[in-house]
């Protein structure tokens, strides 16, 4: 190989001299500054002339003949393509192409391997691919890409080449990125089913390439790994509430080639409207009762079917609403049954019927579907009524009415009702006005007879009638009063009697007599009138309640005989029609008017001392003054009088004083003053209480006991007095046994519970101070037996705590000063031995030992 290097491109003329020295010619093609002569055999060669355009430039040139060109084992080296999986499609993909040695080179080794985009550099071995390894191909024509690279193989060691080319290839999948699936919500919970395998989407993804297999996947690593168990079926329900991204392979069905896309799935939800079917109440046409009534449906749309949308802040003008009266089967709007005017619709089946309204959002074009349903409501009962009462005491056609009393009458009973009150027609049928009546229940009506109209409203369904209602107010019967019964009759009104007949124990048992109640019935009926009232009656009663609800009425009243002294008799006068020619119930109207009914006997109680004073033989005691017992009696007398004791006649005791003598029930039998067949008792218990027969109070223990006990006694064959005791002046009870009480002298009262008779009892508790306080103070200063005086002691000695003997003490001396041989002895603990005579049959002397504490 002869080459030349740095020459213009274009055609030269070689001369030269081959290796035997004879002259050579020939032609020589200089690409980009190289040409090239080959097929010399081996030798040197010199006196090389390099003529172009006549030009000749002789150059000595040393040209050395070396070791044949490296051989290119395989022509046909051409790289298997490449599937472009990166996310821009534009035909570019990275290459290896040192992969390709192997194939140029086979085993030769010592050859170095470099690639070129063109051919000229590959012969001049200029501007090689640097980055041979991820070599981006150049010039890109998807769907395929082909490129030629050309291979210099250089001879490390005699620097001879050889040049060859091979072919990359990158095929790409025409997969394009489809519109968006968009499906309207029909339920407006963001999930639909999608329908992926669509023509128009698949068109979209291959640009109708026949060879392209287009399938669908959740995530970007089921769809790179393309595993059939994880494709999309279609329909497909969407997981990923309204807005979710699937993805789409394109699938090469000629070459093992993809392309991974995103679909994207739009739920747009359908007009939002409210849950569950609506209701379009209407009330019934006043005067109807056929159910049927105009709707306006329209009314309806903003406060009910638009209402979700408004409040959502929604603008119901990008909305459209048609009504229907039936839907398919398939849930669509049957559009035949299109209501033409929902401003006036007339229900055509009653009570309820649904029509559907369909709701389209004029931007997105989605439809919701609302059934709603149409009831009429029954007007609420409004009945007719005419409302009697009867005028109150000032008689001039006006009085009060609780008109809510009339309710049930109005409403037939019906519970849903609100009940309202007009003067005014017109205000009651529209709920409006100034003609309520703010107060039905105690209403005073302005006209007699009176007009009401009661507006009456169905709480569930706001439904309303209105009902007439005359209110008349009825004269009442005009009978006597009980004030003019005072002034005209009886005794200032009082009707009186006497029963004569001593017959009872207790007051109230001679103070009822027989009356005749009738006997004023004339006089009270005709009133102040010029004769008997007609149509009324009188009926009389204890009670002025019994009286007005007509409970327990006297049944006999001519023979009626009092309960209570004095008793007011209720009179009630009923127009109830009695006598009226033709028979009518009358008014019902009433006046009730009393009078009273008297026994008049005298009231009668007796005072006095109630306790008589006894000795132990119930005589009375001299000392004692003898209870007086005196008969009070109301009014003033005069009066009989007549005392017993024990229900028998004490004889000649009939004054209206009685001196006792003996216990007692003592009773006094007082008769007058005007009448002495009006007669009355009195009872008054006499009690006996006295002196005992027997008692005493002595002490119970032993001398020197730990605690002292003193027992009170008195006795009496009369059950009926009560002792009591006192210790020292203390409180009285029942009981005469006094515990732990003190040494020394005490004195024991007792005396009958109702102050006859009073005993003092001096008794004596013998005991030793436990300490004394030798300080000069006058108080516990010296030691002495307590009570000494009452037991006889012959001898007491004090010793100190070793057993040594201080003192003996003379019983009747003022007791030890604490002092021994006139030392003051110090604080401590001393013992003390008395010898004494205690009380007995024979007596009996004992010894007591103790101890005693001296505090200084």
């Amino acid at each position: 190989v002869l080459s030349v290097y740095n020459l213009p491109d274009g055609t030269y003329t070689i001369d030269y001299e081959d290796a035997a020295g004879i002259p050579q010619t020939s032609t020589m093609v200089v690409v980009a500054d190289v040409g090239t002569i080959t097929g010399l055999p081996e030798g040197m060669y010199s006196n090389i002339t390099v003529t172009n355009v006549g030009c000749t430039s002789l150059e000595d040139v040393d040209v050395v003949l070396i070791d044949p060109l490296p051989p290119v084992i395989n022509d046909n080296m051409d790289m298997d393509p490449i599937c472009e999986t990166d996310a821009v499609l534009d035909g570019v993909m990275p290459h290896d192409l040192t992969l390709n040695i192997p194939f140029i080179l086979g085993n030769q080794s010592g050859i170095t391997v470099t690639f070129y985009e063109a051919l000229i550099d590959a012969t001049s071995g200029n501007n090689p691919i640097v980055n041979d390894t991820t070599y981006l191909n150049i010039n890109p024509t998807p769907p395929v890409s082909m490129q030629t690279i050309y291979v210099r193989a250089v001879d490390d060691v005699t620097g001879c080449f050889t040049m060859t080319s091979f072919t990359i290839m990158v095929m790409s999948t025409e997969a394009e990125i489809p519109n968006p699936l968009l499906e309207c919500d029909d339920d407006n919970d963001g999930h639909y089913y999608f329908v992926l395998h669509n023509t128009i989407t698949l068109n979209e993804i291959t640009n109708g390439n026949p060879n392209i297999t287009v399938t669908y996947y959740e995530t970007l690593a089921q769809a790179d790994a393309g595993f059939p168990g994880a494709q999309l079926a279609s329909p497909y329900f969407n997981v990923i509430t309204y807005n979710q991204t699937v993805y789409a392979r394109a699938q090469l069905t000629t070459f093992d080639c993809y392309r991974i896309v995103e679909l994207e799935l739009n739920v747009i939800d359908g007009p939002a409207l409210p849950q569950g079917d609506l209701l379009y109440n209407q009330c019934e046409d006043s005067g109807s009762s056929d159910g049927f009534v105009i709707f306006d449906l329209t009314s309806y749309e903003i406060t009910d079917l638009l209402a979700v949308i408004i409040a959502n802040g929604g603008d119901v003008s990008n909305y459209t609403v048609n009504y229907y009266t039936t839907i398919d089967a398939s849930g669509n709007p049957d559009i035949t049954t299109l209501i033409n005017n929902p401003v006036i619709f007339q229900n055509t089946s009653t009570p309820d019927q649904i029509i559907y309204a369909i709701v389209t959002d004029n931007i997105t074009g989605c439809e919701s579907i609302q059934p709603i349903r149409l009831h009429v409501d029954l007007l609420p009962e409004a009945n007719y009524t005419q409302q009697h009462k009867c005028d109150d005491s000032v008689a001039d056609g006006f009085t009060e009415f609780n008109l809510t009393e009339y309710n049930v009458a109005i409403t037939g009973g019906a519970l849903n009702g609100e009940i309202t009150f007009y003067t005014n027609q017109t205000d009651a049928e529209f709920g409006s006005g100034n003609s309520i009546i703010p107060n039905p229940e105690a209403y005073v009506n302005t006209v007699n007879p009176q007009p009401i109209f009661v507006r009456v409203v169905d709480q569930p369904t706001g439904c309303s009638n209105v009902a007439l209602m005359v209110l008349h107010v009825d004269p009442l019967p005009t009978p006597l009063s009980s004030q003019e019964i005072i002034n005209q009759l009886g005794n200032n009104g009082v009707m009186e009697a006497c029963d004569g007949n001593v017959d009872g124990s207790g007051s109230i048992s001679e103070q009822i007599a027989e009356f005749d109640l009738t006997l004023w019935e004339a006089q009270i009926l005709i009133g102040n009138g010029p004769g008997v009232e007609s149509g009324v009656s009188a009926a009389y009663y204890t009670n002025f309640d019994e009286a007005v609800s007509q409970m327990n009425m006297i049944i006999s009243p001519e023979t009626y005989t009092n309960t209570s002294n004095p008793q007011t008799i209720y009179v009630r006068v009923t127009n109830d029609g009695t006598g009226v020619i033709p028979a009518t119930n009358g008014s019902g109207c009433y006046v009730i008017v009393e009078f009273q009914l008297y026994v008049p006997i005298p009231l009668v109680s007796i005072s006095g001392n109630d306790v008589l004073c006894v000795d132990e033989n119930g005589v009375p005691i001299s000392t004692v003054s003898l209870p007086v017992l005196t008969a009070n009696v109301i009014p003033d007398g005069p009066y009989n009088y007549q005392w017993a004791l024990n229900d028998v006649v004490i004889p000649g005791a009939e004054n209206e004083t009685y001196t006792v003598s003996q216990g007692g029930e003592y009773t006094v039998t007082v008769s007058g003053p005007t009448n002495f067949n009006c007669i009355n008792y009195a009872s008054f218990t006499i009690e006996t209480s006295g002196i005992p027969d027997d008692f005493n109070a002595n002490v119970t223990t032993n001398a020197f006991a730990d605690s002292h006990q003193i027992l009170a006694v008195a006795t009496s064959s009369n059950p009926n007095i009560e002792f009591l005791y006192a210790l020292d002046g203390g409180e009285f009870n029942s009981s005469g046994t006094f515990n732990n009480v003190s040494p020394g002298l005490h004195e024991v009262t007792i005396t009958d519970s109702r102050g006859c008779w009073k005993e003092v009892i001096t008794v004596l508790v013998i005991d030793y101070p436990r300490f004394f306080t030798p300080n000069g103070d006058g108080v516990n200063d010296t030691w002495q037996i307590i009570g000494i005086e009452g037991i006889p002691i012959s001898i007491i000695y004090i010793f100190d705590r070793y057993g040594k003997l201080l003192k003996q003490l003379d019983p009747d001396g003022i007791g030890w000063d604490a002092t021994y041989n006139g030392h003051q002895l110090p604080a401590s603990d001393y013992w003390f031995t008395i010898n004494y005579i205690e009380g007995g049959n024979p007596p009996i002397e004992k010894e007591f030992k103790a101890h005693f504490s001296l505090k200084r």
